[in-house]
């Protein structure tokens, strides 16, 4: 639970607004790293982006949290507005919204492998429920929306340890994807 692989895959930002506290950083990952001047993957000294980007890697949520604090940003106000913003955007154009949300590769394949196995599948997400939801749909999975845990019900991390300690999970295999 406590692994930085899966940030190191995605990136440290998990919700909307993680990019606006990202933007006091300039460009830290991702995109053409020799515009950059990154040597990231690459033998040989480290650059200013490398050093800066594995802080970033290693430091985001304290990070965020300074950014948050010194711009006198409420996290709950712009998680709403995010959410508003999204569902004026479903509601003007949704084939556009879904366009721009895909599913990693395979991902929605395994799943219903996984639940026609008889495995009980379980989504955790920092979306909001209602636009993963919508994504499900779009992908064809019918999905019980109480295996479903979204940006409402908290950090990853402490989902993932309710679900362990729930006595029917008891002994049962995880496989987090």
């Amino acid at each position: 639970l406590t692994s930085s692989a899966p940030k190191k895959e995605r990136g440290p930002l998990g919700l909307g607004f993680d990019n606006l506290a990202a933007s006091g950083f300039g460009s830290i990952s991702g995109g053409d790293s020799s515009a950059s001047g990154s040597n990231s993957g690459m033998p040989g000294p480290k650059t200013g982006v490398d050093i800066v980007a594995e802080a970033v890697l290693s430091n985001w949520d304290e990070m965020r949290e300074e950014r948050v604090k010194e711009w006198c940003l409420d996290k709950q106000q712009m998680i709403k507005e995010f959410g508003e913003i999204r569902d004026k955007w479903i509601e003007d154009d949704l084939p556009g919204w879904l366009a721009t949300n895909k599913s990693y590769d395979l991902v929605p394949d395994c799943m219903d492998a996984m639940a026609e196995s008889g495995a009980e599948v379980f989504i955790i997400t920092t979306k909001q429920k209602r636009f993963c939801a919508a994504l499900l749909k779009d992908f064809g999975l019918e999905f019980p929306i109480e295996n479903l845990f979204a940006l409402e019900d908290g950090p990853k991390t402490e989902v993932l340890l309710k679900l362990l300690g729930r006595p029917e999970l008891q002994g049962k295999s995880f496989h987090f994807i």
